[in-house]
């Protein structure tokens, strides 16, 4: 597109701009506004990314502005590898809208945001392709933060249910990230900005590979890497193998629910059973964990619950120091993994009347991860053939 070109085109689209002031309703003249701009703009990328051949060596792609025509010959056509849309529309919109919005509403919020049209099955292909070649991607390491003298690292695991072809399974979630110590107990601790995640569908050993990926930087680091967990026994085993000197914490929470579990069978009376689990809260937090102990021992519970329960918490003694925690200004709880089930899959994952195959689960858990840890860019480089020369999320 010459420059004249482009002035000629503007005086055709502020002649019609001007058309549209004697509309009356804001609404319908903000929508012909936007359509002149729109088509506007399709007009300039077209006519900017080159000439178009008047003979059949072009392609019509799908842009954000419409469609436009493009050489089949013209050096952009490597990064569109036979797709008939645009890399940035497929990647800032709609990748992103299959990973974010149900198969059904996405072609709706596409077409609210673009004006554009496309199917229910296009954002689920996309989803699929993209997913899977996330898995490998995903797995190739990156440089890791500097810690700041204040700050520690935080690695948390469990796992969330999800409804699958093969009836209820388990996806295994890790989430890991840094935050300053907390010096005042009174202190709030700051939102959490950035955090890296793992997750996988099926068993705990190609998780924990997936979770290599982000720990094992960090084993020199000792005691200021802190992992919190439940009493899961494969994840302990874990923390202990990846990050032998790291500092172990068991999920303060989950002990108190297990206390709870107990108090309703030792207290008919639900003020008792509360004054009850609040003594015990606060013997824990001040590590007096035998008075705890003993105190279940003498409560009216079976006897086979009360030894469950003993056992649980001998297995775990060595990492309930609460106390101590707590005066290092720590973490006790994994309230942010309770915030990563959320947030990562079951706001899309875990809708009504979802049910997911194996490899179409792992394919979107693989794009959640992607964009909730801050590495959409790897997407990029899947529809572009290209790894962007700098951090474009």
């Amino acid at each position: 597109m010459t420059e004249e070109q482009f002035i000629a085109l503007a005086r055709q689209q502020w002649a019609e701009l001007q058309a549209i002031k004697q509309e009356q309703s804001f609404y319908e003249f903000e929508q012909q506004f936007d359509g002149i701009v729109r088509d506007f703009n399709r007009q300039v990328l077209e006519g900017t990314i080159g000439e178009v051949p008047k003979d059949h060596r072009k392609k019509k792609l799908l842009s954000k502005y419409g469609k436009v025509e493009v050489a089949n010959n013209h050096l952009f056509m490597e990064e569109v590898q036979g797709s008939p849309i645009t890399p940035c529309l497929k990647k800032k919109t709609m990748v992103y809208l299959a990973q974010s919005e149900l198969y059904t509403e996405a072609p709706h919020v596409f077409e609210l945001l673009t004006g554009q049209k496309q199917s229910q099955s296009s954002f689920w292909r996309l989803a699929q392709d993209c997913g899977q070649e996330l898995e490998a991607l995903l797995e190739q390491e990156e440089p890791l933060p500097t810690l700041a003298a204040n700050e520690v690292v935080y690695c948390m695991g469990d796992g969330s249910m999800i409804f699958t072809d093969d009836g209820w399974q388990e996806v295994k979630l890790g989430r890991v990230f840094i935050e300053p110590i907390r010096r005042d107990k009174n202190e709030q601790r700051p939102v959490l900005a950035s955090s890296q995640y793992a997750a996988h569908l099926g068993q705990h050993e190609a998780f924990e590979r997936k979770m290599d990926v982000l720990l094992k930087g960090y084993a020199h680091l000792g005691k200021r890497v802190v992992c919190i967990s439940d009493g899961a026994l494969w994840l302990k085993h874990y923390w202990h193998k990846c990050l032998p000197e790291a500092e172990l914490i068991l999920d303060f929470w989950h002990v108190m629910e297990k206390l709870g579990e107990v108090a309703w069978e030792g207290f008919a009376d639900e003020a008792t059973r509360k004054a009850w689990l609040e003594q015990q809260r606060e013997y824990l937090q001040e590590s007096k964990l035998e008075t705890v102990k003993a105190n279940i021992q003498s409560l009216p519970a079976q006897k086979y619950t009360i030894d469950k329960l003993g056992q649980y918490l001998d297995n775990n003694a060595f990492r309930m120091d609460y106390k101590r925690y707590l005066q290092a200004g720590l973490r006790i709880g994994s309230g942010a993994m309770e915030a990563a089930h959320r947030t990562v899959i079951q706001s899309r994952m875990k809708r009504s009347r979802q049910r997911w195959s194996d490899r179409g689960a792992q394919n979107l858990l693989n794009l959640r991860v992607a964009y909730k840890s801050g590495k959409a860019r790897l997407v990029r480089q899947i529809i572009t053939g290209k790894l962007p020369d700098t951090v474009i999320l």
